[in-house]
């Protein structure tokens, strides 16, 4: 019984030290939309071939590579690049 607890623990703490890493794609014809006062973060990147509205905060931690449209109000939305 104590194995069996051992190798759960050591399998969870390996499941928690995997990083895993995002990507944010729009397909051309969708829509993301990010409303006022929201914060979506991207840990990788961010490839948008659709339209994209900022009105909140987008956070990306990789490349940001924009071949479709880019809507964001300037008082509002805010794109940060890290």
């Amino acid at each position: 019984m104590l194995s069996k607890n051992r190798n759960l623990i050591l399998a969870a703490l390996i499941m928690v030290s995997f990083q895993s890493k995002a990507q944010l794609t729009i397909q051309g014809g969708a829509t993301f939309t990010i409303q006022p006062g929201a914060l979506v973060t991207v840990q990788g990147n961010v490839d948008n071939g659709g339209s994209l509205s900022n009105d909140g905060v987008l956070k990306v931690q990789g490349n940001y590579v924009n071949t479709g449209s880019y809507t964001g109000s300037s008082t509002i939305g805010a794109l940060e690049v890290y």
